[in-house]
């Protein structure tokens, strides 16, 4: 896993996430992590599909923005 591309990618995440605290708060959990050198195993169940990205995506009117956050994950990996 590429470090700086999830790092970057989890950040736009945060940013189009903003309107729902308790996933920018998970988001900013694994930006905390990877900022002290730890990759955790569990940040692939954002992008799953009906995972919290793509639900508050959906809700928050983004998704197109979801499917390209999903693709830079996959690249990153």
């Amino acid at each position: 896993m590429r470090v700086n591309a999830l790092f970057d990618v989890l950040l736009d995440a945060r940013r189009l996430a903003a309107a729902d605290p308790d996933l920018v708060e998970e988001i900013d959990g694994y930006l905390a992590r990877l900022s002290q050198g730890e990759v955790s195993s569990g940040v692939h169940v954002l992008f799953l599909p009906t995972g919290p990205l793509q639900e508050a995506a959906l809700d928050g009117g983004w998704g197109d923005e979801f499917l390209e956050l999903a693709d830079r994950y996959d690249a990153a990996g």
